[in-house]
């Protein structure tokens, strides 16, 4: 079980107890995600709540590496290598009716934002480590690895949209 949100956020130094308390009691009565109540009463940023749900997802998701595993063409093809590398996800496999994305935990956010405006909710995301993730996209759509390295650093500076 993942630790809750409040409690990472006042371990970040992001909110007090008493913050994390009247959150909750505002919670009780709107059934409104805790994050979207914090970045309301509190102004804590997006990005903050984004990279705390992240945070909390990291611990519970499942963990493989795209690179070391066969990934059928049927499923590869729902994304081109420009969109995998763009959003950095690799799709791995279908449960059901529900698609099984791949990505790291920094990219999760924007990963999610992208799946879920692309595929609906039937969409599942699993996780890798970032080096993981670059070898998958060499391997399954021969992505430059010099190219989607500098991708991710613009994506961390903000610099890419």
């Amino acid at each position: 079980m993942s630790k809750p949100m409040g409690q990472i956020l006042i371990d970040r130094g992001i909110l007090s107890e008493t913050q994390r308390d009247q959150v909750l009691r505002a919670q009780r009565g709107t059934n409104r995600p805790f994050g979207e109540l914090a970045e309301k009463m509190f102004e804590i940023s997006q990005q903050e709540i984004e990279a705390v749900w992240a945070e909390q997802y990291g611990q519970i998701a499942e963990w493989i590496d795209p690179a070391s595993i066969e990934i059928p063409e049927h499923v590869l093809c729902v994304l081109s290598g420009r969109q995998a590398a763009q959003f950095a996800m690799i799709p791995i496999r279908y449960a059901g009716r529900s698609l099984v994305l791949c990505t790291t935990k920094q990219q999760l956010p924007r990963a999610l934002r992208f799946a879920s405006s692309t595929f609906g909710a039937e969409c599942t995301l699993t996780l890798c480590k970032p080096e993981e993730l670059a070898a998958g996209l060499r391997r399954h759509y021969d992505v430059d690895a010099a190219a989607w390295e500098a991708l991710m650093r613009q994506l961390g500076s903000g610099e890419a949209a």
